[in-house]
Protein backbone atom coordinates (compact mmCIF):
# COMPACT_ATOMS: atom_id res chain seq x y z
CA UNK A 1 0.00 0.00 0.00
CA UNK A 2 2.86 2.35 0.77
CA UNK A 3 4.16 2.10 -2.81
CA UNK A 4 0.64 2.41 -4.21
CA UNK A 5 -0.07 5.66 -2.37
CA UNK A 6 3.34 7.28 -2.92
CA UNK A 7 3.70 6.78 -6.66
CA UNK A 8 2.05 9.17 -9.06
CA UNK A 9 -0.82 7.65 -11.00
CA UNK A 10 -0.86 8.76 -14.61
CA UNK A 11 -4.06 8.49 -16.58
CA UNK A 12 -3.73 6.93 -20.02
CA UNK A 13 -5.18 9.97 -21.81
CA UNK A 14 -2.60 12.24 -20.14
CA UNK A 15 0.19 9.85 -21.07
CA UNK A 16 -0.97 9.69 -24.70
CA UNK A 17 -1.32 13.48 -24.89
CA UNK A 18 2.21 13.88 -23.50
CA UNK A 19 3.50 11.39 -26.05
CA UNK A 20 1.87 12.98 -29.09
CA UNK A 21 2.35 16.62 -28.06
CA UNK A 22 5.87 16.44 -26.61
CA UNK A 23 7.79 13.19 -27.07
CA UNK A 24 6.98 12.56 -30.74
CA UNK A 25 7.95 16.09 -31.87
CA UNK A 26 11.07 15.85 -29.68
CA UNK A 27 12.07 12.57 -31.32
CA UNK A 28 11.51 14.09 -34.77
CA UNK A 29 13.60 17.16 -33.84
CA UNK A 30 16.36 14.89 -32.53
CA UNK A 31 16.31 12.92 -35.77
CA UNK A 32 16.55 16.11 -37.84
CA UNK A 33 19.34 17.60 -35.69
CA UNK A 34 21.31 14.35 -35.81
CA UNK A 35 20.96 14.15 -39.61
CA UNK A 36 21.99 17.80 -39.99
CA UNK A 37 25.00 17.43 -37.69
CA UNK A 38 26.01 14.21 -39.45
CA UNK A 39 25.99 15.99 -42.80
CA UNK A 40 27.79 19.01 -41.35
CA UNK A 41 30.51 17.03 -39.57
CA UNK A 42 30.95 14.22 -42.12
CA UNK A 43 34.57 14.94 -43.06
CA UNK A 44 35.88 16.10 -39.70
CA UNK A 45 38.18 14.33 -37.23
CA UNK A 46 36.45 11.83 -34.97
CA UNK A 47 36.97 13.92 -31.80
CA UNK A 48 35.22 16.89 -33.44
CA UNK A 49 32.42 14.67 -34.77
CA UNK A 50 31.80 13.14 -31.34
CA UNK A 51 31.98 16.53 -29.60
CA UNK A 52 29.60 18.11 -32.11
CA UNK A 53 27.07 15.30 -31.78
CA UNK A 54 27.28 15.38 -27.98
CA UNK A 55 26.86 19.16 -27.82
CA UNK A 56 23.93 19.13 -30.24
CA UNK A 57 22.18 16.54 -28.04
CA UNK A 58 22.89 18.59 -24.90
CA UNK A 59 21.49 21.74 -26.53
CA UNK A 60 18.37 19.92 -27.72
CA UNK A 61 17.85 18.41 -24.25
CA UNK A 62 18.19 21.87 -22.69
CA UNK A 63 15.66 23.34 -25.15
CA UNK A 64 13.24 20.47 -24.45
CA UNK A 65 13.54 21.01 -20.70
CA UNK A 66 12.94 24.74 -21.07
CA UNK A 67 9.84 24.12 -23.19
CA UNK A 68 8.54 21.60 -20.64
CA UNK A 69 9.31 24.00 -17.77
CA UNK A 70 7.52 26.86 -19.53
CA UNK A 71 4.44 24.72 -20.23
CA UNK A 72 4.41 23.46 -16.64
CA UNK A 73 4.65 27.01 -15.29
CA UNK A 74 1.72 28.16 -17.45
CA UNK A 75 -0.41 25.19 -16.34
CA UNK A 76 0.45 25.78 -12.68
CA UNK A 77 -0.43 29.48 -12.97
CA UNK A 78 -3.72 28.58 -14.61
CA UNK A 79 -4.60 26.22 -11.75
CA UNK A 80 -3.40 28.55 -8.99
CA UNK A 81 -5.05 31.66 -10.43
CA UNK A 82 -7.51 33.13 -7.93
CA UNK A 83 -11.14 32.72 -8.87
CA UNK A 84 -12.97 35.92 -9.77
CA UNK A 85 -15.22 37.15 -7.03
CA UNK A 86 -18.84 37.41 -8.12
CA UNK A 87 -20.37 40.59 -6.78
CA UNK A 88 -23.60 40.17 -4.84
CA UNK A 89 -26.70 41.44 -6.55
CA UNK A 90 -27.68 44.93 -5.45
CA UNK A 91 -30.74 44.99 -3.18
Amino acid sequence: MWVKYTLLRIRIDHMLAFNWKFLTPLAFALLMVTAFMNALLANTPSWLYISGMFLSNVVLAWVALEVARSYSRKEREKVEMPKPVVEAAHH
